[in-house]
């Protein structure tokens, strides 16, 4: 192997080591990517990270020098496109492939080193802080997301810019009492920390949707390689966001948007950086959610059929993962496709080895089944799904009190004809019930 090519490859494998270490919920996320994008973003992710952990961790006598020594080899990693650093080396890299703005960078590094000294922001330092410490981390993503394409970077620049401020304002929703208490920092203009109540939050919270949004109309525009893994990948945000919500006195009381309690809600894995731009759809698909029953068409049923037979007899979860991503491009606001994409993924957990990574990918994905299944209560093939999910999964997760049901109303289905036009599938369905009676 060519030594430069080496060195390259090692320097990606840190960067692709520190998203993993950093951002569980985050790495699952990038596989919903073309594969010829993942490498960038895990660069990307890499850079924005070492500079953040230089901010918010390596407090001390020494951190500002360090962050001034990080500042200028970033620059000159940038004008020579390599670094004796690998995680600077592997950005430097990548910042180059995609023609990526250096004023991105300058913005960027901007506002982590405000993150040194300043503790709050009035409304234009609060504006110029996200455009920084989030927009342009969006917009580094982006021009990934159009490979390096200028006329498509700039047309779809100012959602691009609506979805960074939309994470940031999430991220800072969520850590706001440790902001606060850990390092004396408000975000947010014009809030007394003494005096926060349900109303400052609903506002903001408004103020995110309405980011959220306006980044949507963007995302339908993207290359197909990224707009699915944007519409697909785990629900980590619409977690965060609800987490968010759970900070209020009345939480606890309420059920939540998306019919999570805040105990469930914090099942979720957190990251102290912004999601970046890989699960942009799940708080977007949580916020518009599904389109009503009589709306929804059987899009590509027998052939997601066909995929969960595969998956569930050969156990190959993330192969139907990436089927259900390639083909659900037609299939906005479907809630039948959110229940197979579901499915695919929680038979994922059961091919990794940790068993964190296994928890986090259940959690991740049952609220979404749960959903669809709420969405389309008596449908026959939803059912089944879950049937074979509870069945399935280990009793301590307390996941099996709709067998009973769900078994009852696939036996009906089954013998009122519902698979009547997919012999191979009303077998499938059959030898399973028969497997389910079984001693």
């Amino acid at each position: 192997m060519d030594a430069l090519k080496l060195y390259d490859d090692v320097a990606s494998e840190c960067a692709k080591r520190t998203t993993k270490a950093y951002s569980t919920s985050f790495s699952l996320g990038i596989r919903f990517l073309a594969p010829s994008l993942r490498e960038a973003i895990y660069n990307i992710y890499g850079f924005v990270r070492y500079a953040d952990e230089i901010v918010d961790t390596l407090h001390g006598p020494q951190q500002e020098a360090m962050f001034v020594r990080f500042k200028e080899d970033t620059y000159w990693a940038l004008d020579h496109g390599m670094s004796s650093n690998p995680i600077l080396h592997a950005f430097a890299k990548s910042f180059a492939k995609y023609n990526i703005d250096r004023e991105h960078v300058d913005l960027f590094l901007r506002s982590m080193e405000w993150d040194l000294d300043r503790t709050a922001y009035d409304r234009e330092g609060y504006d110029d802080y996200i455009v920084g410490s989030a927009e342009v981390v969006g917009l580094m993503c982006l021009h990934v997301f159009v490979f390096g394409d200028r006329e498509a970077y700039e047309r779809l620049l100012p959602n691009a810019r609506s979805l960074g401020a939309a994470f940031q304002k999430v991220n800072f929703l969520r850590d706001l009492k440790d902001d606060y208490e850990d390092k004396g920092r408000v975000y947010f203009p014009g809030v007394d920390m003494g005096r926060f109540d349900a109303e400052a939050k609903a506002h903001i919270e408004a103020e995110i949707a309405a980011d959220f949004r306006h980044a949507y109309l963007g995302i339908l525009k993207l290359p197909k390689e990224s707009r699915l893994c944007s519409k697909k990948s785990p629900p980590c945000l619409r977690a965060a966001f609800w987490k968010s919500a759970c900070a209020s006195p009345t939480a606890a009381k309420r059920r939540s948007l998306w019919g999570l309690t805040c105990d469930t809600a914090s099942t979720f894995s957190d990251s102290p950086v912004m999601r970046m731009c890989v699960a942009w759809m799940g708080l977007l698909w949580a916020l518009f959610g599904a389109l009503p029953a009589s709306a929804q068409q059987d899009v590509n049923l027998v052939q997601w059929r066909a995929w969960y037979r595969e998956a569930a007899t050969n156990q190959t979860g993330s192969v139907m993962v990436d089927r259900m991503v390639s083909d659900c491009g037609t299939c906005e606001g479907h809630s039948l496709s959110h229940g197979f994409l579901a499915v695919s993924n929680l038979m994922v957990a059961d091919e990794v080895w940790n068993p964190l990574e296994k928890l986090e990918i259940f959690n991740a994905w049952k609220p979404v089944l749960e959903s669809a299944v709420a969405a389309l209560p008596e449908h026959p093939d939803l059912a089944l799904l879950r049937l074979g999910v509870q069945n399935h999964v280990p009793s301590i997760l307390n996941y099996s009190h709709n067998i009973q049901a769900d078994r009852l109303l696939v036996e009906r289905a089954l013998a009122q004809g519902h698979w009547s036009s997919d012999r191979i599938h009303a077998a499938f369905v059959r030898d399973f019930l028969t497997y389910l009676k079984s001693p």
